[in-house]
């Protein structure tokens, strides 16, 4: 809109406006931001709606969508009928164990080596299309902002954003940390108590307020938690998260505390994260020149992103269809750090995701940020990956409530699952005895292959192209002879990297 163009232009005149007229533009840009209260770009990209059920899937190739179902998976994950193993050890070894700070092909690569995917540039495995664009290390470098841009920014932000920190009251040390950041960086909030339920009294004070439905059975959901398929453990830290965001949802809906607060957006921070001195330029930047304007959530740092990028530093999340609807497409778009909302989307939005969210057969969706990836197709919701660094947020580094207080739940609690983990512990024990298949062949002649490689190559395949291989070698197509090499080069798709060999 003119609003934002203007303030657009102002900007980039003040950076470039010698010393004896910064004052004048400064004005003049303070005059534009204080009429953009404008929150996306028209002409920004919209990702493709995908359709059918099929929309998302890994496109492997026959040999490695079958070899994908062989590969031994980590001995504590869940289990079904199909399941991708190599997609299982990308998110496992490739994400949660660095916390989201690969991109999906260096995570892909970095299981490849040990034998438990294709590598990526034999069977890229897109957890975000387009990646080339936004899940990039050097997307989230940090921005050249001097103090009177800075001032700028934060005075935008204060005009267009009601900034609200969840936080439980004996969590100390937390609000210490988060509030001294805030204060530090001048941006105003207002706190929202979080919700403890394993505290004697949680749970029935909770659903006295109206945050969990009188329908909601939780020990029914506690029992499906302990099941080999969903494979959770204690649920209250979850469902406390869950309740605290929705309710922070709820309160801002209506304008603040006080009711009183009328500003087109709404930033919810968990109090676990460190904003950067950069915040209020990047997000103004990010608003008004990558965002769409059918938005309605967006994540500023997401683990594990799922989707689609549409531009620097922008996806489109959509749910997971690889992993099943019952346990919530769950594995992915981890992360409700700091949630940006359209204030007028927000009641529908709640709605919406409180009924994902409270569903004692799909447990997962107590998970409020796999919830909300979960309804992706009917929600515009938006992410910036977690790789970008520093990006928007660094975590604090104080480890996590939730995972705190499901550890410690109630024994009562605890207990609703005992049928499905008696004795303390039937579950860990199935799973240890249910041993894995051996690995598929593509992975068991990993190294005959590597040391292939280094002595011959495929650089035959030139000459004798392999079945499928384009351009068609000049003397034609090689048959399989049985040997290591046709092994190595053409069903394993090693004629893609011919330095190489397996892939």
């Amino acid at each position: 809109g003119g609003a934002a163009a203007a303030a657009a232009l102002a900007f980039a005149t003040l950076h470039a406006a010698p010393a004896r007229s910064r004052g004048f533009a400064l004005a003049h840009l303070q005059d534009s931001v204080a009429l953009s209260s404008e929150t996306c770009n028209a002409t920004a990209a919209v990702a493709t709606k995908r359709r059918g059920a099929a929309a998302g899937r890994f496109d492997l190739p026959g040999l490695w969508a079958e070899s994908c179902k062989r590969v031994p998976g980590p001995s504590h994950a869940a289990r079904w009928h199909d399941q991708n193993w190599c997609w299982e050890w990308m998110k496992h070894e490739g994400c949660y164990a660095v916390r989201g700070n690969l991109s999906w092909h260096e995570a892909q690569a970095k299981v490849a080596k040990k034998g438990q995917a294709p590598f990526p540039d034999v069977a890229p495995m897109l957890a975000l299309r387009r990646p080339e664009l936004c899940d990039r290390r050097e997307a989230g470098e940090s921005l050249h902002v001097d103090e009177g841009e800075a001032e700028v920014a934060l005075k935008w932000l204060d005009h267009n954003i009601a900034v609200y920190v969840v936080n439980l009251e004996s969590d100390v040390d937390r609000w210490k940390s988060v509030s001294a950041n805030l204060r530090k960086l001048g941006i105003h909030f207002e706190r929202i108590a979080g919700v403890d339920l394993t505290t004697p009294g949680g749970e029935e004070a909770a659903r006295e307020e109206g945050l969990i439905p009188d329908e909601f059975d939780l020990h029914a959901a506690q029992h499906k938690a302990h099941t080999d398929f969903q494979g959770m453990r204690g649920i209250l830290g979850t469902m406390g998260c869950a309740t605290a965001h929705l309710r922070a949802m709820g309160i801002a809906a209506a304008g603040g505390s006080d009711n009183s607060d009328d500003r087109p957006l709404v930033l919810i921070l968990e109090d676990d994260v460190i904003l950067e001195a950069d915040f209020a330029r990047r997000l103004w930047r990010l608003l008004h020149s990558e965002v769409p304007c059918g938005w309605a959530a967006i994540s500023l740092r997401s683990q594990c992103p799922f989707g689609e990028c549409i531009s620097e530093r922008l996806a489109r999340v959509w749910p997971d269809v690889n992993e099943p609807a019952d346990r919530c497409r769950h594995g992915v778009n981890y992360g409700f750090y700091a949630m940006l909302y359209k204030r007028s989307a927000l009641p529908k939005l709640r709605s919406h995701l409180a009924s994902t969210v409270w569903d004692e057969d799909r447990p997962h969706c107590l998970d409020v940020d796999v919830a909300l990836a979960s309804i992706s197709d009917e929600v515009e919701y938006y992410a910036v990956p977690s790789v970008q660094a520093p990006g928007f947020l660094t975590e604090g580094g104080l480890g996590s409530s939730r995972a705190s207080r499901n550890a410690a739940a109630p024994a009562a609690a605890a207990g609703a699952g005992a049928g499905a983990d008696a004795g303390g512990g039937s579950r860990s024990k199935a799973a240890e005895l249910s041993l894995p298949p051996p690995p598929p062949a593509a992975l068991q002649e990993r190294p005959a292959c590597d040391a292939y490689a280094a002595r011959t190559g495929c650089g035959w395949t030139s000459l004798w192209s392999c079945p499928g291989q384009t351009p068609v070698g000049s003397e034609g197509h090689a048959s399989d002879d049985g040997s290591l090499g046709f092994r190595c080069c053409c069903r394993y798709g090693g004629w893609h990297r011919p330095g190489t060999a397996a892939g």
